[in-house]
């Protein structure tokens, strides 16, 4: 209670108590909404990244396939 400012009319503890209460869920929704955004916003940039990534390693499995010689063809008793 020594947080509360000096009051400008008496106030009773009880509902001093309830004040401060009221405050301290604030701060606590408050800091639950901050930490959603904030875990909403890393699901993103790592999906983004993972996303650029799995991208990145496609395009270089398809470069490195064309990279390789042709194989030749197998032979057969058929031709």
């Amino acid at each position: 209670m020594s947080d509360l400012p000096p009051a400008k009319q008496e106030i009773d503890p009880f509902d001093q108590a309830l004040i401060m209460m009221q405050a301290f869920e604030d701060a606590i929704e408050s800091w639950l909404e901050y930490h959603r955004e904030a875990v909403t916003s890393f699901e993103y940039l790592r999906d983004e990244f993972l996303a650029q990534r799995n991208e990145q390693l496609l395009m270089d499995s398809d470069d490195e396939a064309a990279k390789l010689p042709s194989i030749p063809k197998f032979p057969s008793l058929l031709n």
